[in-house]
């Protein structure tokens, strides 16, 4: 296993910067936009990619649970437009210099 990395260690460079990259954006939609919201970020993508394998990958798929993916898209959708409407927006506060 170290033998591939020595070998080969621009393709573990990048994976593990886009690892850090998606922890840190992580961290900061949660931080702005709340935990609930990133828990339902997860179920739309999740939604979203079974929906296009269905589409694009021509697997089959039940009734049921192409409704329940249906419900899951639209939740999300009437969620996101309602919390935008609801919860004013507020500039970050800007830290006082502990120095002065």
């Amino acid at each position: 296993a170290v033998s591939t990395l020595i070998a080969h260690p621009w393709p573990f460079l990048v994976a593990s910067t886009l690892g850090l990259g998606l922890q840190v954006s992580t961290l900061l939609v949660i931080k702005f936009a709340g935990s609930v919201t990133m828990k339902l970020l997860g179920i739309f993508r999740n939604a979203v990619l079974v929906l296009f394998q269905v589409l694009v990958g021509a697997e089959d798929v039940s009734t049921m649970q192409l409704v329940g993916h249906g419900i899951s898209t639209a939740a999300f959708i009437v969620y996101t437009a309602v919390r935008m409407r609801l919860v004013p927006t507020k500039p970050p506060e800007k830290q006082k210099d502990k120095l002065s």
